[in-house]
Order: C-alpha cells, then structure tokens, then sequence
C-alpha cells in the first residue's frame, strides 16, 4: 500500500499535533486530511511555509505570555459569571466548557486567555463557586518558569 508524508495543520486525534510531519496511506491522506484541510503534502515549499508558521505562532504565544504575567495580580480578585439553565437542584443540563470560560474571560474583563491553559479535567456541571487553576502551556528559555493564578467562575442556573 502507497503512503504519503503530509503535514498536519491542525491537531488531528489518534494522529498528532499541528504541523506533524507524518506518513498515512495516500487514500487517507486525499479523501480525509487533504480534503478537509486538515493536512497538506509535505513538500520543500510546505516545510519552509510550516516553519515561518511555527515561529510566528512561538513569537505570538510568548508575547501572549508576557502580557499574562502583567497582568497575574489581578486573578486573584477576578471572578467571571456564567449563566446556564439548571434544575432545582444545581445541576446544569449542559455543560459550561474552557472555551466559554475563555469567552466569558475574554467579554468581562478584557483577558484574552488560551483554553488549553485552564486546568479543568471535566466541565462544569454545576451551580456555585469553582476556582480553576490558570497554567500558561508555554516553554520560556531552557528553564521553564511555572506561573500560575486561580480564576473564581460562578455559575448561576437562568
């Protein structure tokens, strides 16, 4: 069987992380990942395009992280309000995800923060006080420097 080497331009699950370079079955690699744009063929011309990619996106991140220790002070005393329908006895009847605490970060406070830096093993499925643990996901130097800072999110049933 034919195999082809793609790069991935997005995570691709049971595959691997953006901008992989990986070997599928060429099928695979036209029908599925090709056509959704989720990988390109890995040619000299994609590698060079990857790699500015990377660099602009590392650039990105650090200044992302930069602004996100300026500003750590204030976590302590930030608290951000959902609303979700709810039953009688707190719990939600869908679930309240990283990505609509990061919207809801981003519309109350004017904080642009990645997702994937909230600590949250499962969704919120409940009404109430829930103090989230907000871990930047990002390699500074040879050293990595942990900073952290907790996020109040309270939910309250509609």
């Amino acid at each position: 069987m034919a195999r082809t080497k793609i790069i991935l331009l997005e995570n691709v699950a049971k595959l691997g992380p953006k901008y992989t370079i990986k070997s599928v079955a060429s099928g695979f690699a036209r029908n599925f990942l090709i056509a959704r744009n989720k990988a390109t063929l890995a040619t000299d011309k994609a590698l060079a395009q990857v790699e500015a990619l990377k660099e602009k996106e590392g650039q990105a991140k650090v200044v992302k992280y930069d602004s996100f220790k300026k500003e750590i002070g204030k976590f302590d005393d930030l608290t951000v309000n959902l609303t979700a329908p709810a039953n009688e006895e707190g719990h939600l009847y869908g679930a309240i995800h990283l990505e609509d605490i990061a919207s809801a970060l981003k519309d109350q406070h004017k904080l642009d923060i990645e997702p994937s830096w909230f600590t949250l093993k499962t969704p919120l499925k409940t009404t109430g006080e829930h103090l989230i643990e907000i871990i930047p996901d990002i390699k500074v130097g040879e050293k990595d420097e942990v900073t952290k800072a907790q996020l109040k999110v309270i939910v309250e049933a509609k």
